[in-house]
């Protein structure tokens, strides 16, 4: 065979892919849509496991381990497979069979990767002083003293109705038995005068013994408030 025949049967013959797809990737994207989720993840494991996977293939795999991770329960998952996705391709949109979970969940993601970074923290060069500048010269500011609350007025002594309670007792007591006294004394004189105007001896016997009662009575009584009279001077001059 000539070298122009052996030419002719290789440009003849069937043209190789230079790059093969991912089996595996179109495997876990039928079982998705066939809502197997459990074994559309262990297609995915298998296809992100394969060596000849292209950027448009990497991206996918991420997409739909999260379509189907969401699915299944595993939210951090799906989010993170979300955010790989994105960074692979930042213009990735959803299929239009996505349910409204998963959409929810990548629109957050897309959000959060396109907010602006937070700023650096300022180097310590930049902070300001602890102490202010006033201070740090030697001024001292002069804190007010506070001013301690009042204390409620302890009473140390007896009210002076309560000091001189005994004393007014026994002077009351004095008082009424004075008086008792005073008006025996005055019924006594009345029996004797009355006594002395009888004109029978029984009368005058009768009267006159009852005068007599009225009149020692009456000086028992006196006695008695006298008695009551030192008492209450005595508590007075003790209780002053």
């Amino acid at each position: 065979m000539t070298l122009s025949a052996v030419l002719t049967l290789v440009l003849a013959g069937p043209v190789f892919d230079a790059e093969t797809p991912n089996p595996f990737l179109a495997q876990a994207k039928e079982l998705y849509e066939q809502l197997d989720f459990e074994k559309c993840m262990q297609r995915i494991k298998q296809a992100s496991q394969w060596k000849g996977s292209n950027v448009r293939e990497l991206r996918d795999v991420e997409l739909y381990g999260a379509l189907c991770s969401l699915n299944l329960g595993q939210r951090a998952e799906a989010a993170e497979r979300f955010k790989l996705a994105l960074r692979i391709d930042e213009d990735l949109e959803l299929p239009e069979f996505a349910s409204p979970k998963a959409v929810k969940l990548f629109l957050y993601v897309k959000r959060k990767l396109r907010q602006p970074a937070e700023p650096p923290p300022l180097p310590d060069e930049d902070l300001p002083p602890d102490t202010p500048p006033a201070l740090e010269k030697g001024a001292r500011a002069e804190a007010k003293p506070k001013a301690e609350p009042e204390k409620p007025v302890e009473v140390t002594s007896n009210s002076v109705l309560a000091r001189h309670t005994p004393s007014i007792t026994l002077g009351v007591g004095t008082l009424v038995i004075g008086g008792l006294g005073v008006g025996l004394g005055v019924n006594a004189r009345s029996l004797e005068a009355q006594a002395k105007a009888s004109k029978f001896e029984s009368d005058y016997l009768a009267m006159r013994s009852q005068a007599q009662g009225n009149a020692i009575a009456a000086n028992i009584a006196f006695g008695v408030a006298a008695a009551l009279a030192l008492a209450a001077l005595v508590m007075l001059l003790l209780n002053r």
